[in-house]
Protein backbone atom coordinates (compact mmCIF):
# COMPACT_ATOMS: atom_id res chain seq x y z
CA UNK A 1 0.00 0.00 0.00
CA UNK A 2 1.09 3.76 -1.34
CA UNK A 3 0.22 6.48 0.62
CA UNK A 4 1.20 10.13 -1.05
CA UNK A 5 1.05 13.31 -0.41
CA UNK A 6 1.94 16.89 -2.04
CA UNK A 7 0.95 20.48 -2.31
CA UNK A 8 -1.17 21.62 -5.62
CA UNK A 9 1.82 23.82 -5.98
CA UNK A 10 3.74 21.12 -7.63
CA UNK A 11 0.98 21.63 -10.56
CA UNK A 12 2.22 24.70 -11.35
CA UNK A 13 5.13 23.52 -13.47
CA UNK A 14 5.18 21.33 -16.64
CA UNK A 15 8.52 19.40 -18.03
CA UNK A 16 7.64 18.21 -21.72
CA UNK A 17 10.47 18.88 -23.81
CA UNK A 18 9.56 16.97 -27.34
CA UNK A 19 6.62 17.25 -29.34
CA UNK A 20 4.97 13.69 -29.24
CA UNK A 21 0.87 12.45 -29.09
CA UNK A 22 -0.02 9.62 -27.27
CA UNK A 23 -2.75 7.52 -25.85
CA UNK A 24 -1.33 6.32 -22.55
CA UNK A 25 -2.68 4.50 -19.13
CA UNK A 26 -2.26 5.29 -15.59
CA UNK A 27 -2.88 1.87 -14.27
CA UNK A 28 -0.93 2.03 -11.08
CA UNK A 29 1.19 -0.64 -11.81
CA UNK A 30 5.06 -0.85 -13.06
CA UNK A 31 3.63 -2.16 -16.38
CA UNK A 32 1.53 0.32 -17.14
CA UNK A 33 2.35 3.19 -20.11
CA UNK A 34 3.93 5.86 -17.14
CA UNK A 35 5.44 2.91 -15.05
CA UNK A 36 6.26 4.03 -11.09
CA UNK A 37 5.72 7.80 -12.81
CA UNK A 38 2.51 8.02 -12.06
CA UNK A 39 3.12 10.48 -9.32
CA UNK A 40 3.74 12.81 -11.70
CA UNK A 41 0.49 13.42 -13.00
CA UNK A 42 -1.67 12.21 -9.92
CA UNK A 43 -1.57 14.66 -6.71
CA UNK A 44 -3.28 13.67 -3.62
CA UNK A 45 -4.75 17.12 -2.51
CA UNK A 46 -2.84 17.76 1.36
CA UNK A 47 -4.90 19.92 2.60
CA UNK A 48 -7.46 17.70 3.86
CA UNK A 49 -6.02 16.02 6.57
CA UNK A 50 -7.85 12.84 6.52
CA UNK A 51 -7.87 12.42 2.60
CA UNK A 52 -8.57 8.69 2.35
CA UNK A 53 -7.27 8.09 -1.32
CA UNK A 54 -4.51 5.59 -1.71
CA UNK A 55 -2.74 3.73 -4.29
CA UNK A 56 -2.51 -0.30 -3.85
CA UNK A 57 -3.99 -3.08 -4.21
CA UNK A 58 -7.84 -3.55 -2.86
CA UNK A 59 -8.30 -5.81 0.72
CA UNK A 60 -11.56 -4.74 1.07
CA UNK A 61 -15.36 -6.40 1.63
CA UNK A 62 -16.74 -5.20 -2.05
CA UNK A 63 -13.64 -4.04 -3.58
CA UNK A 64 -11.63 -7.07 -4.12
CA UNK A 65 -9.61 -6.80 -7.47
CA UNK A 66 -8.19 -3.63 -9.33
CA UNK A 67 -8.79 -3.46 -13.12
CA UNK A 68 -6.79 -5.36 -15.33
CA UNK A 69 -3.76 -5.57 -13.04
CA UNK A 70 -3.14 -5.30 -8.88
CA UNK A 71 -3.66 -1.78 -8.05
CA UNK A 72 -5.69 0.82 -8.09
CA UNK A 73 -6.17 4.29 -6.35
CA UNK A 74 -9.00 4.13 -3.43
CA UNK A 75 -10.54 5.20 -1.02
CA UNK A 76 -8.48 3.44 1.54
CA UNK A 77 -7.27 0.61 0.11
CA UNK A 78 -8.17 -1.99 3.38
CA UNK A 79 -10.65 -0.24 5.74
CA UNK A 80 -13.85 1.57 5.25
CA UNK A 81 -14.01 5.15 4.39
CA UNK A 82 -15.19 7.58 7.46
CA UNK A 83 -18.30 9.22 8.06
CA UNK A 84 -17.74 13.56 7.52
CA UNK A 85 -15.14 13.00 5.32
CA UNK A 86 -13.45 15.10 2.38
CA UNK A 87 -11.08 13.40 0.04
CA UNK A 88 -9.75 14.99 -3.20
CA UNK A 89 -6.94 13.99 -5.96
CA UNK A 90 -6.20 15.99 -9.05
CA UNK A 91 -5.30 14.63 -12.30
CA UNK A 92 -3.17 16.66 -14.25
CA UNK A 93 -3.55 16.10 -17.98
CA UNK A 94 0.58 15.28 -19.18
CA UNK A 95 0.72 17.77 -22.19
CA UNK A 96 -0.45 20.92 -23.95
CA UNK A 97 -3.60 20.23 -26.07
CA UNK A 98 -2.91 21.09 -29.63
CA UNK A 99 -5.11 20.22 -33.28
CA UNK A 100 -1.96 18.66 -34.95
CA UNK A 101 -2.39 15.21 -34.23
CA UNK A 102 -6.42 14.86 -35.25
CA UNK A 103 -9.79 16.38 -33.65
CA UNK A 104 -10.13 14.42 -30.84
CA UNK A 105 -8.97 14.31 -27.15
CA UNK A 106 -10.02 11.83 -24.29
CA UNK A 107 -10.06 11.03 -20.27
CA UNK A 108 -11.71 7.22 -19.90
CA UNK A 109 -10.94 5.39 -16.69
CA UNK A 110 -12.73 2.23 -15.11
CA UNK A 111 -14.49 2.82 -11.09
CA UNK A 112 -16.33 0.93 -8.73
CA UNK A 113 -18.60 2.60 -6.12
CA UNK A 114 -20.01 1.41 -2.88
CA UNK A 115 -21.64 3.95 -1.04
CA UNK A 116 -24.57 5.55 0.86
CA UNK A 117 -27.17 7.61 -0.72
CA UNK A 118 -26.26 10.63 1.00
CA UNK A 119 -22.36 10.28 -0.16
CA UNK A 120 -20.72 12.48 -3.35
CA UNK A 121 -18.91 11.80 -5.69
CA UNK A 122 -17.63 14.69 -7.97
CA UNK A 123 -15.23 14.86 -11.19
CA UNK A 124 -14.62 18.23 -11.96
CA UNK A 125 -12.40 19.89 -14.95
CA UNK A 126 -9.91 23.02 -14.62
CA UNK A 127 -9.04 24.57 -17.65
CA UNK A 128 -6.83 27.08 -16.29
CA UNK A 129 -4.72 24.98 -14.12
CA UNK A 130 -6.88 24.78 -11.45
CA UNK A 131 -7.72 28.90 -11.14
CA UNK A 132 -11.76 27.76 -11.98
CA UNK A 133 -13.07 24.58 -12.13
CA UNK A 134 -16.21 22.76 -13.63
CA UNK A 135 -18.51 20.04 -12.40
CA UNK A 136 -18.86 17.67 -15.42
CA UNK A 137 -21.61 15.80 -14.14
CA UNK A 138 -23.39 19.25 -14.25
CA UNK A 139 -22.68 20.39 -17.56
CA UNK A 140 -19.88 20.57 -20.13
CA UNK A 141 -17.89 23.11 -22.26
CA UNK A 142 -18.80 23.84 -25.46
CA UNK A 143 -17.43 20.72 -27.86
CA UNK A 144 -17.12 18.06 -24.60
CA UNK A 145 -18.95 14.67 -25.12
CA UNK A 146 -20.30 11.65 -23.38
CA UNK A 147 -19.60 8.64 -25.39
CA UNK A 148 -21.68 6.72 -23.72
CA UNK A 149 -24.52 9.19 -21.44
CA UNK A 150 -23.72 11.05 -18.40
CA UNK A 151 -21.80 8.57 -15.58
CA UNK A 152 -23.98 8.20 -12.68
CA UNK A 153 -21.97 8.91 -9.51
CA UNK A 154 -24.79 8.86 -6.99
CA UNK A 155 -25.12 5.43 -6.38
CA UNK A 156 -22.98 2.03 -6.00
CA UNK A 157 -22.29 0.20 -9.02
CA UNK A 158 -22.45 -4.04 -9.71
CA UNK A 159 -19.21 -3.93 -11.02
CA UNK A 160 -16.89 -2.08 -13.09
CA UNK A 161 -18.26 1.16 -14.83
CA UNK A 162 -16.63 3.30 -17.64
CA UNK A 163 -16.01 7.07 -17.48
CA UNK A 164 -15.28 8.50 -21.42
CA UNK A 165 -15.16 12.23 -21.51
CA UNK A 166 -14.35 13.37 -25.32
CA UNK A 167 -13.75 16.80 -26.51
CA UNK A 168 -12.29 18.33 -29.59
CA UNK A 169 -8.91 20.54 -29.60
CA UNK A 170 -10.12 23.23 -31.86
CA UNK A 171 -12.42 24.46 -29.14
CA UNK A 172 -9.53 24.51 -26.39
CA UNK A 173 -6.78 27.00 -25.79
CA UNK A 174 -3.98 25.63 -27.33
CA UNK A 175 -1.60 26.94 -24.06
CA UNK A 176 -4.23 25.40 -21.95
CA UNK A 177 -3.24 22.82 -19.62
CA UNK A 178 -5.92 20.34 -17.77
CA UNK A 179 -6.73 19.55 -15.01
CA UNK A 180 -9.76 16.97 -13.51
CA UNK A 181 -10.78 17.04 -9.90
CA UNK A 182 -12.04 14.06 -8.14
CA UNK A 183 -13.75 14.29 -4.52
CA UNK A 184 -15.33 11.99 -2.51
CA UNK A 185 -17.45 13.63 0.34
CA UNK A 186 -18.79 11.05 2.89
CA UNK A 187 -22.44 11.90 4.73
CA UNK A 188 -22.25 11.84 8.91
CA UNK A 189 -23.12 7.92 9.03
CA UNK A 190 -20.78 5.52 9.47
CA UNK A 191 -21.60 3.15 7.00
CA UNK A 192 -19.12 0.37 6.96
CA UNK A 193 -18.91 1.00 2.83
CA UNK A 194 -15.95 0.58 0.83
CA UNK A 195 -15.99 4.17 -1.17
CA UNK A 196 -14.42 4.42 -4.62
CA UNK A 197 -12.07 2.65 -6.87
CA UNK A 198 -10.63 3.82 -10.12
CA UNK A 199 -8.48 2.80 -12.32
CA UNK A 200 -6.42 2.43 -15.86
CA UNK A 201 -6.83 5.94 -16.30
CA UNK A 202 -6.45 6.39 -20.31
CA UNK A 203 -5.27 9.84 -21.33
CA UNK A 204 -4.74 10.65 -25.10
CA UNK A 205 -3.06 14.49 -25.33
CA UNK A 206 -0.57 15.76 -27.42
CA UNK A 207 2.35 18.39 -26.15
CA UNK A 208 4.18 21.36 -27.14
CA UNK A 209 7.61 20.93 -27.89
CA UNK A 210 8.53 24.43 -25.92
CA UNK A 211 7.76 23.98 -22.01
CA UNK A 212 6.08 27.01 -20.51
CA UNK A 213 7.76 27.48 -16.69
CA UNK A 214 4.40 29.52 -14.59
CA UNK A 215 5.93 32.47 -12.71
CA UNK A 216 3.27 33.82 -10.34
CA UNK A 217 5.57 37.04 -10.31
CA UNK A 218 6.17 37.50 -13.87
CA UNK A 219 3.48 40.24 -13.94
CA UNK A 220 1.13 42.16 -11.39
CA UNK A 221 -2.50 43.55 -12.84
CA UNK A 222 -4.15 46.48 -11.32
CA UNK A 223 -6.81 47.92 -10.61
CA UNK A 224 -8.63 44.50 -10.07
CA UNK A 225 -12.03 44.75 -10.26
CA UNK A 226 -11.70 47.22 -12.96
CA UNK A 227 -14.03 48.58 -15.65
CA UNK A 228 -11.67 46.82 -18.41
CA UNK A 229 -8.31 49.08 -18.24
CA UNK A 230 -5.87 47.66 -16.38
CA UNK A 231 -2.37 47.88 -15.95
CA UNK A 232 0.11 45.69 -16.49
CA UNK A 233 3.59 45.90 -14.58
CA UNK A 234 6.06 43.76 -15.76
CA UNK A 235 9.12 42.56 -13.50
CA UNK A 236 10.64 41.19 -16.74
CA UNK A 237 11.06 42.57 -20.89
CA UNK A 238 10.44 40.12 -23.48
CA UNK A 239 10.47 40.89 -27.19
CA UNK A 240 8.09 38.05 -27.76
CA UNK A 241 5.65 38.98 -25.09
CA UNK A 242 1.99 37.70 -25.59
CA UNK A 243 -1.06 37.93 -23.73
CA UNK A 244 -4.45 35.79 -23.99
CA UNK A 245 -7.37 36.48 -21.88
CA UNK A 246 -10.12 32.98 -21.75
CA UNK A 247 -13.58 33.09 -20.43
CA UNK A 248 -14.68 30.39 -17.16
CA UNK A 249 -15.44 27.96 -20.09
CA UNK A 250 -11.77 28.21 -21.17
CA UNK A 251 -12.65 29.65 -24.25
CA UNK A 252 -10.29 32.94 -26.01
CA UNK A 253 -12.21 35.89 -25.72
CA UNK A 254 -8.79 38.30 -26.09
CA UNK A 255 -5.48 37.95 -27.75
CA UNK A 256 -2.63 40.69 -28.17
CA UNK A 257 0.69 39.78 -29.67
CA UNK A 258 2.06 43.14 -28.24
CA UNK A 259 0.69 43.40 -24.65
CA UNK A 260 2.08 46.56 -22.69
CA UNK A 261 5.26 46.23 -20.65
CA UNK A 262 4.13 48.63 -17.41
CA UNK A 263 1.37 50.23 -19.19
CA UNK A 264 -2.05 50.00 -19.96
CA UNK A 265 -4.62 48.13 -22.01
CA UNK A 266 -8.06 48.02 -22.60
CA UNK A 267 -9.90 44.83 -22.68
CA UNK A 268 -13.21 45.19 -24.93
CA UNK A 269 -15.30 42.80 -23.05
CA UNK A 270 -18.52 42.59 -20.83
CA UNK A 271 -18.75 42.15 -16.55
CA UNK A 272 -17.25 39.08 -15.41
CA UNK A 273 -14.46 37.13 -14.11
CA UNK A 274 -11.81 36.04 -16.52
CA UNK A 275 -8.33 33.96 -16.40
CA UNK A 276 -5.51 36.10 -17.71
CA UNK A 277 -2.08 34.38 -19.76
CA UNK A 278 0.74 36.57 -20.37
CA UNK A 279 3.58 34.54 -21.97
CA UNK A 280 7.51 35.69 -22.45
CA UNK A 281 10.39 33.60 -23.28
CA UNK A 282 10.11 30.58 -21.15
CA UNK A 283 7.71 31.89 -18.62
CA UNK A 284 3.90 32.56 -18.19
CA UNK A 285 2.22 34.00 -15.21
CA UNK A 286 -1.98 33.47 -14.55
CA UNK A 287 -3.92 35.98 -13.17
CA UNK A 288 -7.45 36.06 -12.33
CA UNK A 289 -8.83 39.00 -13.58
CA UNK A 290 -12.63 40.75 -12.75
CA UNK A 291 -14.25 43.24 -14.71
CA UNK A 292 -17.47 45.20 -13.27
CA UNK A 293 -19.21 47.61 -15.79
Amino acid sequence: MIRFYTLILCLLSSGANAQHWGSNYISFDPSDTFGLDYHQYIFVDSTYTYNTWQVGAPHKTVFTSAWPARNAIITDTVGHYPANDTSVFILKFPGYLTTEFGAFSQLRFWYQLDIDSGDIARVEMSLDSGISWLNLLDSLPPSFYWTSGTPVLTRSTTGWNQFTLLWGRDNVAPDSTMYFRFTFISDSSDSIKDGWMIDNLELDYSSESVPKLQNPNLISVYPNPSKGNIYIHTTKQYADAKLTVYNTLGQEVYHTESPPQNGYLNLPLSSGTYTLKYFGGDEYCVKRIVIDR
